[in-house]
């Protein structure tokens, strides 16, 4: 259900939203839950928020990959290797999301990448091109256009793939964070199995980037799943070829645009 708060006097939004209360919300919520569901009810609460917290600090050590296996992978020589063109279009972003995501593009142990922005961001946010352009001085590996207007999502996706050069091309949002090694599983499954088009999982978090609160744990292909919703999201990875033949994004599909391709 949405929550419209902007009809709340200042009072009622601090005592609302205020991170100094949290505490006394969260037990009163607690009290409350107990009052109205029973002990038993807000035991079991508990007890599965504790298993969740758990499971995930536990899956994210699984996700750190040791530095003896970052140099393995840089080391690795694929027979193959193939170009991957990161489609990344940018509007009005944040400075911290913008370095995060270009960071975390610099860093992958495969590096055979190029990094393709458009961005139609507007006058008062002339500070995503200032940060692209500081990248752009020691990386050669970044492309970027800075366009005229801001057309939308597909169209300015679709600007970003004509700056594409590379064998494969790679879905990738604005405030999105790539895993350090993400480009050389992709690498990796391509060289294996020939494979046209991969997608991964995806960890979904807010601020900090090492502590996700949750994870899009996808299932094999399904169509059924997939003519009901894009479970496929990002990073979502296809090759040019595959790419050609099912043309441009649509900017009619605005906000549902990578399910339309997909």
């Amino acid at each position: 259900m949405y929550s419209d708060n902007s009809n709340l006097s200042g009072v009622h939004k601090f005592l609302r939203e205020s991170k100094a209360l949290y505490p006394a919300r969260l037990t009163y919520a607690q009290i409350n839950d107990t009052v109205r569901f029973g002990p038993k009810y807000e035991s079991e609460k508990v007890k599965t928020s504790i298993r969740r917290k758990i499971n995930n600090r536990n899956y994210r050590k699984k996700l750190i990959i040791s530095e003896d296996e970052v140099s393995r992978q840089q080391e690795r020589e694929f027979h193959e290797p193939k170009l991957i063109s990161i489609i990344v279009p940018l509007y009005n972003t944040k400075k911290e999301f913008l370095i995060e995501m270009i960071e975390s593009v610099i860093n992958q142990t495969y590096d055979n990448y190029q990094l393709c922005l458009a961005d139609g961001s507007d006058e008062d946010n002339s500070h995503v091109e200032k940060i692209v352009k500081s990248y752009i001085k020691n990386n050669t590996k970044i492309k970027y256009k800075k366009l005229k207007e801001n057309g939308g999502i597909s169209v300015n996706t679709n600007e970003c793939i004509k700056l594409a050069t590379g064998d494969y091309i790679l879905l990738f949002d604005h405030d999105d964070v790539l895993h350090e090694s993400l480009l050389y599983e992709l690498m990796d499954r391509i060289e294996e199995t020939k494979a046209d088009f991969i997608y991964t999982d995806e960890a979904i978090f807010t601020n900090d980037i090492t502590k996700p609160f949750g994870y899009h744990f996808k299932p094999d292909y399904s169509l059924h799943a997939l003519r009901s919703n894009n479970y496929i999201c990002h990073a979502s990875c296809f090759s040019r070829e595959l790419f050609e033949k099912a043309g441009d994004f649509r900017k009619e599909f605005d906000g549902s645009q990578d399910h339309d391709l997909i």
